[in-house]
Formats: structure tokens, sequence, C-alpha cells
């Protein structure tokens, strides 16, 4: 890829900095273990339930994490390989 074909706007980089927090990246590293539903990320990284609800959906439009719905829950996962790998080097050298 060359510079002048490198567009940030279609690229992962935008949705993976573009909010960098505390809370973003430990929802990020809860998302990246495994399939967790909302009141798991609730309980795991006590983020309140407005702020959640909304970094989930900043993450799913931004396409890096997909979401399942098993009866009145709705479980989140990455769904992009290397969004996928990126967010786990930051689990490993911030989270664990």
């Amino acid at each position: 890829m060359s510079y002048e074909s490198f567009n940030p706007n279609k690229s992962l980089i935008r949705p993976l900095v573009s909010s960098i927090t505390a809370s973003n990246c430990l929802l990020r590293c809860e998302i990246s273990k495994s399939e967790k539903c909302v009141f798991e990320l609730q309980e795991n990284t006590n983020i309140v339930q407005p702020t959640l609800s909304q970094q989930l959906t900043v993450l799913r439009k931004s396409g890096l994490v997909k979401t399942r719905r098993e009866g009145k829950q709705i479980y989140y996962s990455p769904s992009n390989p290397v969004a996928e790998a990126i967010i786990k080097i930051l689990y490993k050298n911030f989270c664990d």
C-alpha cells in the first residue's frame, strides 16, 4: 500500500485509536478475551451502563465487534481478525 492510497477513514486505525480512554481500552480487552454479554462487560469493567452502551455502539458501527442475540442478551465479540490481533496485543501489554 502506498502512502497516497492509504485512507485512514477506511482503515482499522481510526476506530481503534479514535476514542482511547481507560474504560474504552478495558472494554476492548474484555471483548478480546472471549464473547461477552452486556451484563458481563458491565460487571467486569465497572463501566456505567449508558457509557458502556455508547462505547459498544461505536465499536459495532466501526466494524470492530459483532453481535449475537440469545434471548434478551446481546453478546459481543471481535469481528475483524486484524483488529482482534491488535486488541490482543494491547491486552497483553496493558491489561494483563
